[in-house]
């Protein structure tokens, strides 16, 4: 689990996904945008930018939530995990996007 805020700063994060990710990212660095992981890729190999991520699209208020996405997490050991992602945006009290929650509940390598 982790939590960004609207800016896709990261906040908080869990080490399930330190592990995950295989790095501890730096909370609240502007290089570290939208997702811990060291790259991203597309199921079928495509490299994901970090802005493109559903996270992003997310924040963006390009899509609402994003259900069971699968993404590929490449870690800086250069070893690879599939995820399956679910992303919420974080309200405030009136309607605002605020931030997110997401979590990879599905990994197997």
């Amino acid at each position: 689990m982790y939590t960004v805020d609207a800016a896709g700063m990261l906040l908080e994060f869990n080490q399930v996904i330190v592990k995950l990710w295989g790095r501890e990212p730096k909370r609240n660095d502007p290089d570290e945008k939208f997702c811990g992981s060291h790259r991203l890729h597309f199921p079928d190999g495509t490299h994901l930018p970090h802005a493109d991520t559903p996270v992003a699209a997310v924040l963006k208020g390009d899509i609402p939530f994003a259900q069971d996405v699968e993404v590929v997490i490449e870690r800086p050991d250069g070893s690879q995990i599939t995820v399956i992602a679910n992303i919420v945006p974080l309200l405030s009290a009136e309607g605002e996007i605020t931030g997110q929650a997401g979590d990879q509940p599905n990994a197997g390598e």
